[in-house]
């Protein structure tokens, strides 16, 4: 008799959790988009303050990166080939 209770329940046990997993996706979600919204916000207030957006583990871009300083020259670059070819 005890095995034929613990069958029955089972099922309910595997709904239960499927929807504890669903409850649990939607509150990351809705998480995931509540911080995405502070970190925009963030990164406008605190531009003069990149230090402080590092203590909020978002990293600050303080400079441009090697590839984005060189683009500009190698934008004109290809331009000047493309017109004497």
């Amino acid at each position: 008799m005890l095995q034929f209770k613990s069958s029955l329940q089972a099922p309910k046990a595997k709904g239960e959790a499927q929807n504890a997993a669903r409850d649990q996706q939607a509150a990351l979600k809705a998480l995931n988009e509540w911080m995405a919204m502070f970190v925009k916000i963030a990164k406008v207030a605190l531009r003069t303050k990149p230090e402080y957006l590092e203590k909020l583990g978002v990293p600050a871009l303080s400079t441009k990166t090697k590839a984005q300083r060189g683009a500009a020259k190698k934008a004109k670059e290809t331009r000047e080939k493309k017109k004497a070819q």
